[in-house]
């Protein structure tokens, strides 16, 4: 009777144990899910607002150099947004079609300079948006198990790193 109860007690100990484990995957599974939903969200928002305040450089600014980085960041990061599009919808993760609070804020700001002044405040936000936007590439590198997710990040990070040093450059040669 022993032996069959200790059996028994094993089988039931190991379906706990692979139950427990089971559920610790779906949990992380989710928390991945949910962290990689997050970073496509924030990244294609993130290219709206570069895709916005290129445009209206292009608009008003008179620098060369401005202006070719700016249409480089509209080619770029409209390029961006459709690589990531797959996953938008694999994620279901709506496209964005309005800046957000403090976008928006940078915009309006934009909208008010002019000349050198508005050169500089441009180069300057993208300097700032374009180290923010490497700290969230790695994050999601760190984080996501969707190998094709991963692989389009990874191209991503390159562009990304790409428009840092370009804006970093500019900002050099701006006298910044």
């Amino acid at each position: 009777m022993n032996k069959i109860w200790m059996k028994k007690m094993t089988i039931l100990c190991c379906m706990f144990l692979l139950a427990g484990a089971a559920g610790s995957w779906q949990i992380a599974a989710a928390q991945t899910a949910a962290e990689d939903k997050h970073f496509i969200t924030v990244a294609d928002q993130a290219s709206l607002a570069e895709i916005k305040e290129s445009e209206l450089v292009l608009e008003k600014s008179r620098n060369k150099d401005v202006r070719a980085f700016a249409k480089r960041m509209v080619h770029d990061h409209r390029m961006l947004i459709a690589q990531m599009k797959p996953f938008a919808a694999k994620y279901k993760v709506p496209p964005p079609v309005l800046l957000s609070t403090g976008q928006d804020a940078q915009y309006s700001t934009l909208t008010g300079l002019s000349g050198k002044e508005f050169d500089k405040a441009f180069i300057e936000d993208a300097v700032k948006d374009h180290h923010e936007a490497l700290a969230l590439f790695d994050a999601e590198l760190a984080a996501t198990t969707d190998a094709d997710l991963k692989a389009t990040v990874t191209a991503g990070r390159a562009v990304v790193a790409d428009h840092s040093q370009m804006a970093g450059t500019l900002a050099q040669k701006m006298g910044m």
